[in-house]
């Protein structure tokens, strides 16, 4: 019975460690890889709908439209800004 509760054990702390880190405006989340829509990310981090969410890369900022599918490796930033017309 031991080696069966180690077994779930072990199990568990793979499916933990498939879990990448990555942050947006400057808070961690976790999500297994994969490519995620821009908008679901936005949802995820409580960001407002008119905000454009930016992927900050080698010093360089990518803005991203909603219907974007961004690649989630480990390791990525994203920050929020105002969008066009936004007073916010």
């Amino acid at each position: 019975m031991e080696t069966q509760h180690r077994g779930c054990e072990d199990h568990q702390d793979r499916k933990i460690r498939k879990l990448l880190q990555f942050t947006i405006n400057e808070k961690p989340y976790f999500l297994p890889s994969g490519y995620y829509l821009v908008r679901d990310l936005k949802t995820l981090a409580q960001v407002s709908e008119c905000h454009i969410l930016a992927e900050i890369r080698n010093c360089d900022v990518d803005d991203l439209t909603d219907d974007t599918a961004t690649h989630i490796e480990g390791g990525e930033v994203f920050k929020s800004f105002p969008g066009k017309g936004d007073n916010s």
